[in-house]
């Protein structure tokens, strides 16, 4: 079995990105804790819509959900359960 490692053109990683960037326009997003995964992916939500609305959700107070309502914009913070 071989691996064809075929380079990316600008115009189709534009594309990927239009695509998500479709993906996500104008829905209610969540993500589900602010750890390492919640924290890219933040980012990359991001880096694509600036000013989408956001959620980040913990399911406990404490250094995540501090840092998650410090680092964001646009975002709404809470925990798992009311706060």
């Amino acid at each position: 079995m071989s691996f064809n490692s075929k380079e990316i053109s600008k115009e189709e990683k534009r594309m990927s990105l239009q695509a998500w960037r479709d993906e996500f326009a104008n829905k209610n997003v969540v993500i589900w804790g602010y750890g390492r995964e919640g924290q890219a992916t933040y980012r990359f939500i991001r880096r694509l819509l600036p000013e989408q609305n956001l959620t980040i959700v913990e399911s406990k107070a404490g250094p995540s959900l501090e840092k998650a309502k410090a680092d964001t914009i646009h975002t709404s913070c809470a925990m798992r359960g009311g706060c």
